[in-house]
């Protein structure tokens, strides 16, 4: 097979493709593929293509981390997106082309981030960080976030996004 211009061959993810050399050793992507930014990575899960399976699984492994007296970090990638425009791994522009993602002075899509930065400066893409993040807070117990290339994001959808997941860890709390 040919790999296509993205660098991943015919029904491999983007992950996956980037690791091609390394499957005889090693064959997990370890989630980094900003695709679905709050759907949990399925090889870490028994059947990795039931969604109910990966959320019931992810779920259970950070209570137990909980039980066993750990607090959970999560890496968030949500200053770029594997692909942009039409792309079969593009999801964003798929629902409003020319949106989700920062446009350099030529109107291209930035790549500063070594791949499709997205824009969090609009609106929906804000909305989009900040409530996947709530999510993971809330909804799967994430105790912490590290935001990767985190000087890509506004300095208010970050204060916002602290005082929303600050205020969900507050009520779980309560």
């Amino acid at each position: 097979m040919t790999p296509d211009p993205a660098g991943t061959r015919d029904g491999e993810t983007p992950a996956t493709g980037c690791i091609r050399g390394e499957r005889r050793v090693d064959c997990f992507n370890w989630g980094y593929d900003p695709v679905h930014f709050t759907a949990p990575e399925g090889s870490y899960a028994t059947d990795p293509a039931d969604g109910a399976v990966r959320i019931v699984e992810f779920r259970r492994m950070v209570q137990a981390l909980h039980r066993a007296g750990l607090r959970v970090g999560m890496d968030v990638v949500y200053n770029h997106t594997y692909a942009s425009g039409q792309d079969r791994w593009s999801v964003l522009d798929r629902i409003v082309p020319g949106y989700y993602h920062r446009l350099d002075e030529t109107g291209r899509v930035a790549t500063s981030t070594c791949c499709a930065n997205t824009a969090t400066e609009h609106r929906m893409m804000a909305k989009l960080m900040l409530d996947s993040t709530v999510t993971w807070a809330r909804d799967y117990r994430i105790d912490s976030f590290r935001f990767d290339l985190m000087g890509h994001q506004p300095r208010a959808a970050m204060a916002e996004l602290q005082l929303r997941v600050r205020c969900r860890d507050r009520t779980r709390r309560g």
